[in-house]
């Protein structure tokens, strides 16, 4: 066995290591001037893509920071469908007419998912329903403010215990949702 040993130990002591090593060295060079010449190639392709997708989300190009545009301009409204829409604002619709204060919160909450649905068809990004509302501004619905009540008290209706709303407050806002939709071309 100390021959085994002795043999493999000679072995290895005779390889050119330094010969190797240089070879090894030469050939991670290459690949990482390789590496170096891809990443800048990709990031110069990658940002002529910037502007864009820049303007997808920000819907114009050249804004300043912070300055709000129109999301949709007049000509290029989203198209939904409008079926779909229509089926489930009657739900809402049913729901209000019922006009106990349980159905009219029902119908608030249904029409504020539609709204939402709407909004997220639209491809508006943002987690929730107001990250995309704030994507809106009043060139898109000029009632914005109102749909931003209304969206208001739906929360205080769904977070708040024994959170009351007059009628006539809560036929408002579904007035308000109903004209988002049909400003949106979501309903007809």
């Amino acid at each position: 066995m100390g021959q085994f040993f002795q043999g493999i130990g000679n072995f290895f002591g005779g390889m050119p290591w330094q010969g190797i090593f240089n070879v090894l060295r030469i050939i991670f060079i290459v690949l990482d001037a390789l590496l170096a010449g891809g990443f800048i190639f990709s990031v110069i392709k990658g940002w002529g893509m910037r502007v864009p997708l820049e303007k997808e989300l920000n819907g114009s190009e050249g804004t300043e920071e912070g300055e709000k545009t129109a999301v949709f301009p007049k000509e290029k409204k989203h198209v939904f469908n409008t079926t779909a829409f229509k089926r489930h604002w009657t739900d809402v619709e049913q729901k209000a007419s019922a006009g106990t204060a349980q159905s009219l919160h029902l119908a608030i909450i249904a029409a504020d998912n539609l709204a939402d649905q709407a909004l997220k068809d639209m491809k508006l990004p943002g987690e929730h329903m107001a990250d995309r509302l704030q994507r809106l501004t009043e060139e898109d619905f000029n009632q914005l403010e109102d749909l931003w009540r209304a969206h208001k008290l739906r929360n205080e209706l769904v977070h708040t215990p024994g959170f009351e709303l007059e009628k006539g407050e809560a036929e408002e806002m579904l007035r308000v949702y109903e004209s988002f939709l049909r400003t949106m071309r979501a309903l007809k």
